[in-house]
């Protein structure tokens, strides 16, 4: 994967003391120098690319007296450097699989900070393997009017082309079982070891890595995803952490938490700042390769910091947002806290929340109590009740609240807090409810080793 997790805009902060014009290059995902693009696939075939279309324009680090001009093209020398730095492996991606055109030379016209004109990378499926990452470095030259930027001058478009996995943890009836994993405790792997008793199918179906945090920086003056040193362990490890459960198909995705920042997903004030925050989780999502986010309220603590309160259409504009930019990742919706557990943020103008999620559930640990999202009643995909796994709890109650669920018709139970603790007798109580047969551990149990 990429070295950089800083999904914001190009930080020129660096140069700004200097007297010194510099002349970098970015592109419409605004990442930074990496862009990454995952395949998709039905089966052992390539259905989609999450991106196949990218425009790359010339910038620069303050307007110029002159107009600033600079050349584009495919530089594959720079992949060993490239794979060395990163620790990564990538290949050379087949000249038959892109096509670069539409203004290679790109100019800033006078007393402007980015090019009138950009050039456009087409990547297409054709020669791409199963199970192999490509990178395709894109590197400025021939500037004039400015100095080329030392770190900024190529863009790095990375495209994963996953293996074929055919494993997975559909149980009988469709009843789902989700997990969280406070990273900062616990290892993730752990969730992996626990399997149904006769059938072998791992218990768990998905993974919520808790958590990224929704933060404000000053600087950009935007909201933005930020990671703490676990959640960057996990992330940037994610072939020793992330992979293993995936491949017995155990869906990985990201909790995206407040910060006490007065920033969340239902204060947004305008669409430009949501799709900027949308663009930037999908762009971890994609940098990672993880199958979707779960959308925690908690500690948003709106109103603060001179930030805005609560409205009405933000958070269904948000979630909106997210499944047009990430049509096929799943979307989890913590029923809990502020206004994401308020029904009537949850719809506007016709619009509803509901629409648009995969699965919901509460955090009222030990209550019966369905999540209430507008437009959202598939009661297989709602769990009505959650367990806090690190709390001391009676078998004989989990096989209670797992019987009330499914006699209501619900089909989705939350679990919180995974520990290293074997409980399989606590799982085994609720999959015997709900799938007739009790849990197993593999016996590995795996410490946090980062």
């Amino acid at each position: 994967c990429a070295k950089k997790t800083d999904y914001n805009t190009f930080d020129d902060s660096q140069y700004i003391e200097s007297n010194q014009q510099y002349a970098y290059l970015n592109n419409s995902l605004n990442t930074q120098s990496s862009v990454v693009i995952n395949a998709n696939l039905i089966g052992t075939t390539i259905d989609t690319l999450s991106n196949d279309s990218l425009k790359i324009r010339l910038n620069t680090t303050k307007p110029s007296s002159t107009e600033v001009s600079g050349s584009i093209a495919v530089d594959n020398s720079l992949i060993g450097a490239y794979n060395t730095a990163n620790n990564t492996n990538y290949v050379e991606l087949p000249a038959s699989s892109y096509a670069l055109s539409n203004n290679s030379n790109l100019s800033i016209p006078k007393d402007s900070l980015v090019s009138s004109n950009a050039a456009i990378l087409k990547i297409n499926k054709t020669g791409l393997t199963l199970g192999t990452s490509y990178v395709l470095p894109i590197k400025i030259s021939n500037v004039t009017g400015a100095s080329a930027s030392n770190n900024e001058n190529t863009v790095y478009v990375v495209v994963n082309i996953p293996a074929a996995n055919t494993a997975s943890t559909a149980k009988a009836n469709g009843y789902v079982q989700v997990m969280y994993v406070e990273v900062n405790y616990v290892n993730p792997l752990n969730a992996g070891s626990y399997y149904l008793t006769n059938s072998k199918i791992p218990y768990f179906d998905i993974v919520n890595l808790f958590a990224a945090n929704i933060g404000f920086d000053n600087t950009l003056q935007k909201v933005v995803v930020t990671f703490n040193q676990n959640v960057t362990a996990i992330l940037n490890n994610r072939a020793k952490y992330i992979v293993p459960l995936q491949k017995k198909g155990i869906k990985v995705c990201l909790s995206l938490l407040g910060d006490h920042q007065g920033v969340g997903f239902s204060n947004f004030t305008s669409y430009k700042a949501i799709d900027d925050f949308a663009q930037q989780v999908k762009s971890i999502v994609d940098q990672y390769q993880l199958d979707g986010i779960d959308l925690d309220d908690e500690y948003a603590t709106y109103g603060i910091n001179g930030q805005p309160r609560v409205n009405d259409s933000s958070l269904v504009l948000l979630v909106k947002r997210f499944r047009e930019v990430m049509p096929n990742k799943i979307i989890n919706y913590y029923y809990y806290s502020d206004a994401i557990s308020i029904p009537r943020y949850s719809q506007w103008k016709g619009l509803t929340v509901g629409q648009y999620i995969n699965y919901t559930y509460q955090g009222l640990y030990g209550v019966y109590s369905a999540p209430n999202v507008a437009g959202f009643t598939d009661k297989k995909r709602i769990g009505p009740f959650s367990v806090n796994v690190a709390v001391n709890q009676s078998a004989t109650t989990l096989a209670t609240r797992a019987s009330t669920a499914k006699t209501a018709g619900y089909g989705v139970f939350m679990w919180y807090n995974l520990q290293s603790t074997v409980r399989d007798t606590w799982f085994g109580s609720v999959s015997n409810v709900f799938y007739g047969e009790r849990v197993s551990h593999n016996g590995e149990i795996f410490n946090k080793d980062w």
